[in-house]
């Protein structure tokens, strides 16, 4: 089994010159319909990443930047 995490909201991540944009994930989604896997799949739901979570990939400190920026107001990054 095969699963997949998939929201709209995933659309709103990251900027068009960024990796992770919203191009690459719809060209991802698209491919997997294409080729019939998309259906293969086991949707698992989503929810909101716990800090902890996002320190397997991000360094803690920035972790704490964006927290701070946010905390602010928000900001430029």
């Amino acid at each position: 089994m095969t699963g997949i995490v998939y929201d709209d909201i995933f659309l709103e991540h990251g900027d068009p010159y960024h990796p992770e944009s919203a191009a690459r994930l719809e060209a991802i989604t698209a491919h997997l319909a294409e080729v019939g896997l998309r259906e293969r799949m086991t949707e698992l739901p989503t929810r909101a990443a716990q800090v902890e979570e996002i320190c397997w990939l991000h360094d803690h400190d920035y972790v704490a930047d964006l927290r701070a920026i946010c905390d602010a107001g928000g900001g430029a990054l």
